[in-house]
């Protein structure tokens, strides 16, 4: 069917297949059926993303200037990390960074925190490659303290940590 809708010799398109197969565009069912794959699921997903990061550059730089010393990042929860997405910093002041490398610990970091509380369901993985017994029980001593903090979280809205005389603020945003 393939080769009379695409005009494709069965060589050529056996190749291109394997290709986008390998890299998780389709992927070939039990009924050695072809079918779209998580690759394209995930680039839908990240236009939306995108498009969200737009809308929140413009209210980025109306914090910044309510704000001045302060740092202010976007900050999304993946599958098994907390992502820095848009920043803004004194110390690029005006720049909005999209930081490629920057994640956040869980257990640590108001934003981490806060998007475990949020998001429990999607936390569960983080929380599998973090374990608690090794990444959290310095912070807050036993599962309880912590679950109560992330209670606390979905009660007020917000994450408020002060570590080194550095208070860090986090929010839960629609």
């Amino acid at each position: 069917e393939l080769t009379v809708a695409t005009g494709l010799k069965k060589p050529t398109l056996h190749n291109l297949l394997r290709t986008l197969s390998a890299r998780g565009f389709v992927f070939k069912d039990n009924m050695n059926r072809f079918n779209i794959g998580p690759a394209l699921y995930e680039i839908s997903a990240s236009g939306t993303l995108m498009r969200r990061q737009i809308k929140a550059q413009s209210k980025f730089a109306s914090l910044a200037e309510e704000l001045p010393g302060c740092t202010i990042t976007l900050s999304t929860l993946s599958v098994d990390t907390v992502r820095c997405l848009l920043r803004i910093s004194p110390d690029a002041p005006g720049e909005i960074q999209r930081p490629t490398d920057r994640s956040f610990t869980p257990y640590v970091m108001a934003s981490a925190i806060v998007l475990q509380a949020v998001y429990p369901e999607e936390s569960v993985q983080l929380e599998k490659r973090y374990p608690f017994d090794e990444y959290g029980v310095g912070m807050w001593g036993s599962q309880e303290n912590f679950s109560a903090e992330k209670q606390k979280v979905l009660q007020d809205g917000f994450c408020r940590r002060i570590s080194r005389g550095t208070l860090s603020l986090a929010f839960a945003m629609p």
